[in-house]
């Protein structure tokens, strides 16, 4: 699954780890002047019946995975 950045169509994360993705969850861009820091964990629904957890802050990877759903 890649994440782009609309405003620049620049490729912004690349997550891997699943063959099939099903869905994914992400939270908007943080607002510039904002006080709260964006949400950095992506979450992806898996055909493995694993909802599995990324830290966008990260490049080191699966943050978590929860299999059995």
């Amino acid at each position: 699954v890649r994440r782009w950045d609309l405003a620049t169509t620049i490729n912004t994360d690349t997550y891997s780890g699943s063959k099939a993705v099903c869905c994914v969850a992400c939270p908007p861009p943080a607002l510039q002047g904002a006080n709260a820091a964006p949400g950095s964990l992506v979450a992806f629904g898996c055909s493995d019946k694993a909802v599995r957890l990324w830290d966008s802050r990260t490049r080191s990877g699966e943050a978590l995975a929860v299999k059995g759903l």
